[in-house]
């Protein structure tokens, strides 16, 4: 356990707040910058924050100092500078003389390899990563990232010293981004390839991912917060690190932004606009429509709420096919997947049903134009996304539906309490087409050997505040409706950048993963 001088190197955003909760947990720390007005203003950041925290009096064992050479004798160097590589090497020979064997050197880098880092260092098995996430007082997870040479000691005393801070300690191999900033690259990847893609507007698809899929910000909202400059430049480096790996690559949108100076918060407008009116799609609140009759509902587990919502909603559930047919019949929904047998169902209740009547069908894994271009009157088909419910459904529109049947399906929807919202066709939709991608890095991670499933799925809840992990959100869809809409993917865009993990693959084969 590591009870003596923590020295911080760097008092930025980061570098403070690691400050801050070293001495809330009643430890001492010297602080080195470069320049004492620099330290002044994160003397006084730190001591407002341990105010707040009601420790106001943590803050006499901080010490600043300008100069390199008082670190000496710390126990644990968290460096905590700007991301450059040449700077961080440099402080690294720097400090590895000053503070030698036992002491810990650290690095907080969120995306730079920490063993480029530890070959600057005398006796480089005592260089592991310690990153913290922002704000560091709230976050609770710390990754431990070792490289080959790190030894067990150090691992063992920085996952204490994490856990020393009030911390939770997540162990990962030194790879490109460690677990978080690896496995969350689809949320904003994929977000953005449908912006691209004219799927829906930035703040509809930001809708969906919370509404419908329990994420607690949207990806362009949350890259806004984080800094579009930041998120971008954490793709390029993973992209680089891994050879262009065609999973990270970034993408031309963000790229404008930053050159166009639209950086998110920070500068006022990002992909909303701070200064004045958001760019959000709100709906207004409103008494929903309430629809009597009933509605024919194929059997089948791709949309495992939607009974329970036609019957909240008062709509008598018919699960056969009936004939005759009622006369209060509002619409079909085919909730089965495309290997279930969509297709079939699609063309009997197409002969069967009048040919004003809606057909909703569950196309996580078929196009909504495939079936359309197979129907004799496809201007009545909507696709849905019924595996993510909770608070919108996503409606898909092809270039063949009627408005008719568009506004039919819009008061339909509402009928059952849940916002529509339309998009065009796309392949996988949105919320499984980003939940889908976060299981398939995750266990691309595991096959790698980057970090246990478990510690994944908990660094993913903590470092991200996702609603669960994307492995346990994988095991409970079902790791095979995982796959079928990855191979989906990878048909309908030809893109290397949606293979299956082979960890994947074979968890639909068993029912397990690992």
């Amino acid at each position: 356990m590591i009870s003596e001088t923590i020295a911080v190197l760097g008092s930025g955003t980061m570098g403070a707040g690691i400050v801050q909760v070293v001495l809330f947990a009643g430890l001492p720390v010297v602080l080195y910058d470069v320049s004492a007005e620099i330290l002044d203003r994160a003397h006084e950041r730190i001591a407002a924050g341990l105010s707040k925290q009601g420790r106001p009096d943590a803050i006499q064992q901080l010490r600043t100092t300008t100069t390199l050479d008082e670190i000496a004798g710390a126990a644990l160097v968290i460096e905590a500078v700007p991301e450059n590589m040449d700077l961080k090497r440099d402080l690294f020979a720097k400090v590895g003389a000053l503070c030698p064997a036992p002491a810990i050197i650290a690095s907080n880098t969120s995306s730079l390899p920490i063993a480029a880092l530890a070959a600057a260092c005398p006796q480089p098995q005592r260089v592991a990563g310690l990153h913290f996430f922002n704000p560091v007082h709230r976050m609770a997870l710390v990754e431990v990232i070792r490289t080959p040479q790190t030894d067990e000691p150090t691992v063992a005393s920085l996952l204490a010293f994490a856990e020393r801070l009030g911390k939770t300690p997540a162990l990962a191999r030194d790879t490109p981004g460690f677990i978080v900033n690896r496995v969350a690259r689809p949320f904003y990847g994929e977000s953005l390839r449908l912006l691209g893609e004219n799927v829906a507007r930035a703040a509809t698809i930001d809708t969906v991912v919370q509404k419908a899929g329990g994420f607690p910000l949207g990806p362009f909202a949350l890259m806004d917060l984080i800094g579009i400059d930041v998120n971008f430049a954490v793709t390029q480096s993973v992209y680089a690190q891994s050879f262009n790996e065609p999973r990270y690559r970034p993408h031309l949108i963000q790229q404008q932004m930053v050159l166009q100076n639209t950086l998110g918060r920070k500068t006022g407008k990002g992909f909303y606009n701070y200064g004045g009116q958001q760019d959000a799609a709100r709906s207004e609140t409103q008494t929903p429509p309430r629809i009597a009759g009933s509605v024919i509902c194929s059997s089948g587990t791709w949309a495992p709420g939607l009974a329970d919502l036609c019957g909240a909603a008062g709509l008598r559930l018919i699960e056969e096919l009936p004939s005759p047919l009622p006369e209060d019949l509002r619409a079909a929904f085919v909730v089965a997947g495309k290997d279930e047998g969509a297709v079939d169902l699609v063309l009997t209740l197409e002969r069967m049903l009048p040919d004003e009547m809606p057909i909703f069908v569950q196309c996580a894994d078929i196009m909504a134009c495939e079936l359309a271009s197979l129907m004799i009157y496809p201007a009545r088909l909507v696709g849905f996304d019924g595996m993510f419910m909770n608070g919108a459904i996503t409606l898909v529109a092809t270039p063949l539906l009627s408005e008719e049947t568009r506004a039919t399906a819009t008061v339909l929807v509402q009928s059952l309490e849940r916002e529509p919202v339309w998009i065009a066709d796309a392949a996988a939709l949105i919320v499984p087409r980003i939940v889908a991608m976060l299981a398939n890095e995750a266990a691309f991670a595991v096959g790698e050997g980057v970090a246990e499933p478990d510690a994944i799925d908990t660094a993913m809840w903590l470092g991200t505040n996702h609603p669960v992990g994307p492995l346990a959100r994988a095991a409970d869809l079902g790791y095979a409706r995982m796959v079928a809409i990855l191979d989906h993917l990878r048909t309908e865009y030809g893109d290397e950048r949606y293979r299956v993990a082979p960890a994947l693959r074979r968890a639909a084969r068993v029912g397990r993963l690992g």
